[in-house]
């Protein structure tokens, strides 16, 4: 046992894993369609409606067997995955997922703004995340950010001026203690130019540098932390529509 810190041997992302993902996926998935490179979760089943609709989709229980919801487009080389919130479930899944082939991974989901000039609603593409989760730590060194990967942060500020929206971006503050939440730290964020917060983002960005794949985070403003904080935004499904449209252009069905 080491110190105080975490993890408590600070050295541990160098160490070989006593049970991979890749060895997993040869047990469990024996389906894998091809052209299948972009992956998206979402954390919301509202928000997994609208995207059924504008994608396309369709379910498949042959990849987890019913244990998570999966949708597929062939036409889009794409797979959705409805997953809960927290950054264990969106990391394990992405290690998983790499070793399925998929090679570009999304979220796309709900984002408090630290910030009073974001819109409710508003579409804000996620530049780099504040690693105040435990998940990461067990992939890479400690540092106080991760990255997503810029081309894909490119791509997606490109859909979402294409889908007819603002476009935000910057900074997110990934934590995943949401009942610890407290103002001090929003303010501290708030004044170093952060703009989000939510749970998963510096998770999969880790996972996926790690992995040598590519990973981007786009989200819809909620609620907004501040002092007068009280309930979250009653038409956030403005902001689902909003993500399902966006969607739509950043994956546009591929050519026969």
């Amino acid at each position: 046992m080491q110190g105080s810190g975490f993890p408590k041997i600070g050295t541990k992302y160098r160490f070989d894993a006593m049970v991979t993902s890749e060895e997993y996926m040869k047990k469990k998935s024996i389906y894998r369609p091809k052209g299948m490179a972009n992956a998206v979760f979402v954390y919301s089943d509202k928000l997994l409606r609208y995207m059924i609709k504008a994608l396309d989709l369709k379910r498949t229980d042959l990849i987890y067997k019913g244990y998570l919801d999966v949708y597929i487009s062939r036409e889009r080389g794409l797979m959705l995955t409805k997953l809960g919130v927290g950054a264990p479930l969106t990391a394990s899944t992405a290690d998983e997922l790499v070793h399925w082939g998929i090679k570009n991974f999304y979220i796309m989901g709900n984002a408090g703004s630290l910030s009073k000039n974001l819109p409710y609603n508003g579409i804000v593409v996620c530049t780099k995340a504040v690693r105040d989760e435990g998940t990461s730590h067990h992939y890479m060194k400690a540092s106080l950010f991760s990255y997503p990967d810029k081309s894909l942060v490119i791509k997606a500020k490109r859909a979402v001026s294409a889908a007819g929206m603002p476009c935000y971006s910057g900074p997110s503050w990934t934590i995943d203690a949401p009942y610890r939440e407290t103002f001090k730290e929003v303010k501290h964020y708030r004044d170093k130019g952060v703009l989000t917060v939510e749970m998963e983002a510096s998770a999969l960005f880790a996972v996926a540098t790690v992995l040598k794949a590519r990973s981007c985070a786009i989200f819809a403003i909620s609620d907004i932390l501040d002092e007068d904080w009280s309930v979250f935004n009653p038409s956030r499904i403005i902001g689902y529509k909003n993500l399902a449209a966006v969607a739509e252009k950043l994956f546009p069905k591929l050519k026969a």
